[in-house]
């Protein structure tokens, strides 16, 4: 617009504007809502007379004149209010940022972004303009010890209280730990979480840590609510309900977008007594020395679209890690926010009784569903022969003809979802797990990589020790704010 509209426009228009404190700039909409009608009942507010065009800079109505209570010291303290909040809130400055992170594209990550939101990291006030320079080798150690690449940020000059919190959150002694001033998680940090407020708002029923309803500020209505599986995970969601209003469809997709694991959990008329089971999934059989081809994992890979075209294939979603990884090939995040699928109210799926007896559904897959997805197959070690002399001989040296060995394209729930084993695995999807299964899909195309046993997967997967002291040292504040 002309220079000599913004002041009009700006005052004129305070029930329809945005303040980014961190970007200093306002954002402002005639219509911030699309259902709201158009004055005169046209379609987009424009002018359909062409003839007096020319010149014309703004084709929306002109707003109404200012009033004489919307002046420029009123304005002023407004956005002065919005930024002293904003900077005595728990999330500081990172509050403008907006809380989604996407670890599947090739994009650089806001560090300060991804440590707050995953770990609780708090910048001090007042702000930090002093940088330092990082060590190489320290910072390139720190970043992949949280699960980003060395080129996620640059290597020096980066502010002391990252470069604090990394060397605290890596610390292989446990009693060492991030700074207190900038851990949420610390009772003694400028804003901590305190215990009251995290159960209040998603308190620990049985097994689960179930997010009230009370704390959706969007008025949508839903008849489920969303539950996490451990207090890490709870603490991952509180941050995201404290930088932004959701509902639960809204929290579901952020929660997603991460690789988190949660449950959507719908209430169900009956006992647990009658739920019914799940029909049965045949695991692939191979015979012994078979050599696996680009067009048997073609096969593979329309075995595992046609597990998740079921409406039950949404709970791939919701179980993070791997597996969430292999569902976004043939789904949308968006569909977690539908809630539970009709055969939930079949009894089929996941299960949870609630200490009053109340019982909830959610989708939910078998093992060998899972298992499918990842690519198992049950592969001979030997073959069988009538004659009792040529048994003899082929059992000494082809081995037991009934017995099957377990191999997979991918590694399986029950070594994924370790992570004492497994150094790919920090409760969430990293930049490192989508640089690692990049690298594995592109060896499958080629020809390159076959199906592996357990055991190999497990040697494939075994990382050092300061990735798990991160994560024990996270998962241990967290579960301290529920005991």
């Amino acid at each position: 617009m002309p220079n000599k509209e913004r002041e009009r426009t700006l005052f004129s228009l305070t029930l329809r504007r945005h303040y980014d404190a961190r970007l200093n700039v306002w954002d402002v909409c005639k219509y911030f809502d699309f259902g709201e009608p158009c004055p005169g009942g046209g379609y987009d507010g424009y002018d359909t007379d062409d003839s007096d065009d020319e010149g014309d800079t703004n084709p929306l109505e002109c707003p109404p004149p200012p009033s004489p209570s919307q002046n420029p010291d009123t304005i002023a303290n407004e956005v002065d209010n919005i930024v002293v909040l904003r900077l005595q809130g728990p999330l500081c400055e990172a509050t403008a940022v907006q809380p989604e992170l996407n670890l599947l594209e090739s994009q650089p990550v806001d560090t300060s972004q991804y440590l707050l939101l995953l770990y609780g990291f708090l910048w001090p006030l007042p702000y930090p303009t002093v940088n330092i320079t990082a060590d190489t080798v320290f910072w390139e150690m720190a970043i992949k010890n949280i699960g980003l690449c060395s080129t996620t940020a640059p290597h020096a000059t980066m502010p002391a209280a990252i470069l604090a919190f990394l060397r605290g959150l890596c610390s292989k002694k446990p009693e060492v730990g991030p700074p207190n001033a900038l851990f949420d998680l610390s009772s003694t940090s400028r804003a901590p979480i305190s215990c009251s407020a995290i159960q209040h708002k998603i308190p620990k029923v049985g097994n689960l840590f179930i997010v009230q309803s009370h704390v959706y500020q969007r008025e949508e209505h839903c008849d489920w609510l969303v539950a996490l599986t451990s207090a890490a995970d709870a603490v991952r969601a509180f941050h995201l309900l404290s930088m932004d209003t959701h509902s639960p469809a809204s929290l579901s997709v952020q929660l997603v977008n991460l690789g988190i694991t949660f449950h959507t959990l719908r209430c169900l008329p009956f006992s647990p007594t009658t739920i019914l089971s799940s029909p049965p999934t045949l695991i692939p059989v191979c015979v012994r020395d078979h050599v696996f081809m680009v067009n048997d994992h073609s096969a593979y890979v329309e075995r595992r679209a046609c597990v998740l075209s079921s409406p039950r294939g949404r709970a791939v979603l919701l179980a993070g890690g791997l597996i969430w990884r292999l569902a976004l090939e043939h789904l949308g995040m968006e569909s977690v926010g539908l809630g539970p699928s009709t055969v939930v109210q079949n009894g089929i799926g996941y299960v949870f009784e609630a200490p009053n007896r109340q019982v909830y559904g959610d989708d939910g897959l078998t093992k060998d569903e899972l298992e499918v997805i990842c690519g198992l197959y049950r592969c001979y070690t030997g073959m069988e022969n009538s004659l009792t002399l040529m048994c003899c001989i082929l059992l000494c040296h082809l081995g037991q003809g009934n017995q099957q060995a377990l191999c997979s394209w991918w590694p399986l729930p029950n070594k994924w979802f370790n992570h004492t084993s497994n150094g790919f695995y920090w409760g969430h999807w990293t930049e490192l797990d989508e640089e690692w299964f990049q690298n594995h899909s592109r060896k499958i195309s080629k020809g390159l990589a076959q199906p592996k046993k357990l055991n190999e997967w497990q040697d494939i997967l075994k990382g050092g020790t300061a990735w798990r002291t991160t994560v024990d040292w996270h998962l241990k504040a967290a579960e301290n704010l529920y005991n």
